[in-house]
């Protein structure tokens, strides 16, 4: 990942999603933090984009805040504080978020890369939000 690559907003998602994992004391920023900082920006894309798609996005912010409480944590003398990693997951969404920027001739990775990165690689969690909450990738594209 070349952070210069990406939009403020992405940064700040990620950011944020970093955030949440030390928050919740997991090791590692998962997709659905990343999902969750994506949906609950300040005057946000993906949060407008959702709510043009008739999706109730404080419904999914309550969905995603349950599934993140429930991920593994980690506190203690093991743990380093204020560190935590980006998992294989987030990685592989972030490449994606990347090509995704490359092949749209676009120069920087924006938030809308980042989601449509997580709708091409969801875990299996998000995956069965985004049916539960009839959140489709197409209906995003032409939001």
């Amino acid at each position: 990942m070349n952070a210069e690559k990406f939009t403020q907003k992405s940064i700040e998602a990620l950011n944020t999603a970093q955030g949440m994992a030390l928050e919740n004391n997991n090791i590692q920023i998962m997709p659905e933090h990343l999902t969750y900082a994506l949906l609950d920006q300040e005057n946000g894309l993906i949060g407008s984009l959702f709510k043009k798609m008739g999706i109730d996005t404080n419904s999914v912010l309550a969905s995603l805040d349950t599934i993140i409480s429930g991920m593994p944590s980690m506190t203690g003398s093991g743990r380093e504080p204020g560190k935590v990693y980006i998992s294989p997951e987030t990685d592989k969404i972030l490449n994606a978020a990347e090509k995704i920027a490359s092949d749209m001739k676009d120069e920087y990775v924006s938030v809308e890369h980042l989601m449509l990165a997580i709708f091409d690689n969801p875990t299996a969690k998000l995956s069965r939000l985004f049916k539960e909450k009839n959140i489709e990738k197409q209906a995003f594209m032409t939001a």
